[in-house]
């Protein structure tokens, strides 16, 4: 199910989801690049960081980030 919530999210953006990453992948990667990761957050710590103040206000009709959906800050070593 999160796999299609986020294909769909990407063809709403006009993009394509064409590949899926572990975070350890994704370090690894990075790190190859000569990046590290200085931040990261999985859908349930985008939510709060992102929507908590949202969601106090508007209960009915709250906002979450898909699961599957983070955000990863990297930085040149």
């Amino acid at each position: 199910m999160e796999s299609k919530t986020n294909r769909q999210l990407a063809a709403s953006a006009g993009e394509q989801m064409k590949a899926v990453y572990s975070e350890l992948e994704i370090k690894e990667l990075l790190s190859g690049c000569g990046f590290e990761i200085s931040t990261h957050l999985n859908h349930e710590e985008l939510t709060k960081q992102y929507f908590q103040a949202y969601n106090q206000y508007n209960e009915a009709n709250d906002i979450k980030a898909p699961v599957g959906v983070g955000y990863i800050l990297a930085q040149k070593k």
